[in-house]
């Protein structure tokens, strides 16, 4: 019996066949669809009939086409475009959900669009936190992160999960990250979290990635968290300034100063790991001063999207510069003695900015806020995990 199986096995029709079958498999999971099976089916019945038939006369015959087969297989992996799952995770909106007096948990309304003519049933939306970062934009007192997620751990539980066809999808879910903080004035917290997402769908798994995040500038209750996406919620989700993800800058650069200029006055630098200085626009309507310009502090490159250009890195430097004077003078006027003066410095960067223009300079000061970067990788290699 068992030679007989081999004998089965060893022959070069057989092979084919099973080599056919196998990557007939693979050619389905590449395209799906009906009519990619279907195709697939028929080819199959051709290829066994060929084989049926040559078999009878020359066994170096089928070897060959077994071996063009195996190459076919090869090329059709390759060059037959993939059927992408016309799913996208168009942006991510954050919340800090108050559950306890000065006590907030993370929350994310997520966006996403089904360009398909389909529908889909959504098993579950899985997160995998990597790290994460948090800006202040007013004054808060943070005392302890209450609980930090497991690297492992997925949340998968979601509300409404059916995606229609050429429409929008809302799904939120709450974090495990909580935080004991006080807020005492201003927006809350900048909070930007960085991880996989799998959209858990029936038959596969999609990796997605928001293309622009949004941090609701004020605390919510946890009644007006389980209302939203709801008609009744007085949030809209579409109604946020949403922006792009900035990228985490190295961890062993300096800190370096960028006295920046823009065309557009209304420009506004949107990457937060860079400080900034108040800012100094033109006078609207102004027939003889254009665009705005600000210093900021940071790692790594200055954030130059949007028209930004480095005028200098002092204000030695600007000044040194006839062209770049005469712009920055245009900007921000010269004193009663005719020198041009500084309008922003960061507190005790002071020296750093203003280079050796061998004179005190007197500014409106900005304190840097403090970047509060928290690593799950950095914590796990702590606790020995």
């Amino acid at each position: 019996m068992l030679d007989e199986i081999a004998s089965l096995v060893a022959d070069p029709a057989v092979a084919f066949i099973v080599a056919l079958l196998l990557g007939g498999i693979a050619f389905l999971r590449l395209t799906e669809g009906f009519r990619a099976m279907l195709g697939y089916l028929l080819l199959v019945v051709a290829w066994v009939a060929i084989v049926a038939a040559i078999s009878h006369y020359s066994k170096p015959i089928v070897i060959g086409c077994s071996i063009l087969s195996a190459v076919w297989l090869i090329l059709l992996a390759f060059l037959v475009p993939t059927r992408e799952t016309p799913i996208s995770f168009q942006k991510c909106a954050i919340f800090w959900v108050e559950v306890a007096p000065e006590m907030y948990q993370v929350g994310a309304v997520t966006k996403f669009f089904n360009a398909g003519d389909q529908a889909y049933l959504v098993h579950g939306l899985n997160f995998y936190p990597e790290n994460w970062t948090i800006f202040p934009r007013g004054s808060a007192l943070m005392r302890t992160n209450k609980q930090t997620p497991d690297p492992e751990t997925v949340e998968s539980i979601i509300e409404d999960n059916y995606m229609k066809p050429g429409h929008e999808a809302y799904f939120k879910k709450l974090f495990r990250i909580k935080i004991d903080m006080q807020i005492r004035g201003g927006d809350t917290p900048e909070f930007i979290l960085r991880g996989k997402w799998d959209v858990l769908l029936p038959k596969s798994k999609l990796r997605v990635a928001p293309a622009l995040y949004s941090v609701f500038p004020h605390p919510i209750t946890r009644d007006e968290w389980d209302n939203l996406t709801k008609s009744q919620s007085e949030i809209n989700i579409d109604d946020l300034y949403y922006k792009p993800i900035p990228a985490r800058p190295p961890d062993n650069a300096p800190i370096r100063f960028y006295l920046l200029y823009n065309g557009d006055r209304s420009a506004e630098i949107e990457d937060r790991y860079f400080a900034q200085t108040l800012a100094v626009r033109a006078p609207e309507g102004s027939a003889k001063a254009r665009g705005v310009m600000v210093f900021v502090r940071g790692k790594g490159d200055p954030p130059l999207d949007g028209g930004w250009a480095v005028l200098g890195n002092t204000y030695h430097e600007v000044w040194s510069d006839p062209e770049k004077l005469a712009l920055y003078s245009s900007l921000y006027p010269p004193g009663p003695d005719g020198l041009p003066c500084a309008f922003g410095l960061f507190v005790g960067d002071e020296n750093e900015m203003t280079g050796p223009v061998g004179r005190p300079l007197s500014a409106p000061t900005t304190r840097a806020a403090d970047i509060i970067e928290f690593s799950l990788d950095r914590a796990r290699r702590l606790s020995g995990r």
